[in-house]
């Protein structure tokens, strides 16, 4: 009788030292810590992470960190010059009172050899004539010869100018007009006769600009608010 009751002491001690190791399947692991987060409610939310997919997190993360890194370092970018355009602007019928008020008018804008004068031609007149002598006594004696010739249409230069003591022989509108007349003279035997442009009275000038920039194009349009009659356009080849 003793023997058996120590029998059953024996493999009662077996039996409890098997369900505290967890030899007797899931049902003695119910209590311990680490069965329960495996087998709670939570359990399906947990997923191993691979350490591949992990390793390939952190380098992502590494080259977004040096990305933005490199990004705030990097100087800030200008905004580009607006560059000069190459366009030529002319500007413009000025007579002469006009003309001196626009150059005024510039000035601020230091345009510099941007700046450049042209001349518009006004159906001038062409004369033809023989140049100046050395005093009147010339200039008669050579108006005794035209005469001679059959000349008759001349006067004598009196006056200041540049043509003084010089010989008038004919104002004309063209110089094909004059040329002609010069031709004429030339087979009567006027050899010194000679044609040349007068410039009018009325003589226009006209403003080409180059080269200018945006607000060099804005300033120069208030400016030519204050002359109304005037005209812009591109200057002309040649």
């Amino acid at each position: 009788m003793l023997k058996l009751l120590v029998g059953l002491l024996v493999v009662g001690n077996i039996m409890l030292y098997a369900s505290n190791g967890g030899y007797l399947g899931a049902g003695s692991t119910e209590g311990r810590e680490p069965a329960r987060s495996l087998n709670g409610p939570d359990a399906q939310r947990i997923r191993l992470i691979d350490p591949a997919t992990l390793a390939g997190g952190r380098q992502t993360a590494a080259a977004a960190a040096a990305t933005t890194g490199a990004t705030a370092g990097a100087p800030p970018v200008e905004a580009p010059v607006a560059a000069a355009s190459s366009q030529c602007i002319e500007v413009g019928n000025f007579d002469l009172a006009e003309a001196r008020r626009f150059e005024q008018a510039l000035t601020p804008l230091a345009l510099g050899d941007r700046l450049s004068q042209r001349a518009i031609p006004d159906g001038g007149r062409y004369i033809v004539y023989i140049p100046p002598l050395a005093d009147k006594e010339s200039a008669d004696r050579k108006g005794a010869e035209l005469r001679g010739l059959g000349v008759t249409d001349y006067f004598v230069f009196s006056d200041n100018s540049d043509l003084r003591f010089g010989i008038s022989l004919g104002m004309f509108k063209s110089a094909e007009a004059a040329n002609q007349h010069l031709a004429n003279l030339a087979r009567k035997g006027v050899r010194t006769a000679k044609v040349a442009a007068r410039p009018s009275a009325n003589a226009r000038t006209a403003y080409q600009l180059r080269g200018l920039d945006g607000a060099a194009e804005a300033a120069l349009a208030k400016i030519k608010d204050g002359f109304p009659k005037q005209e812009s356009r591109a200057c002309q080849a040649g």
